[in-house]
């Protein structure tokens, strides 16, 4: 349990210093590799840059590196209102 802990405490830094840094590339990379605090980061810096429609498609259905869509991400993030 205090290893997971630790994992998380790490993807959460990670995010945080990705999305400090407006390293979206990094974020995207991270979120398509499962780690649903970066898509959460990723979602925030798209919105903040005024791209609102990208960060609403990766809120419901996740999105591939090349920007196409996916699923992956319906059950890990919360649903748009």
């Amino acid at each position: 349990m205090l290893a997971k802990r630790g994992d998380v405490d790490a993807a959460r830094e990670l995010a945080g210093l990705l999305a400090g840094r407006g390293n979206l590339d990094g974020l995207r990379t991270r979120t398509n590799a499962g780690d649903g605090i970066a898509a959460g980061r990723l979602i925030d810096r798209l919105s903040k840059r005024g791209r609102g429609k990208e960060a609403a498609l990766l809120r419901r259905h996740g999105l591939h590196t090349d920007g196409s869509t996916a699923r992956k991400w319906r059950n890990i993030l919360p649903e748009v209102p």
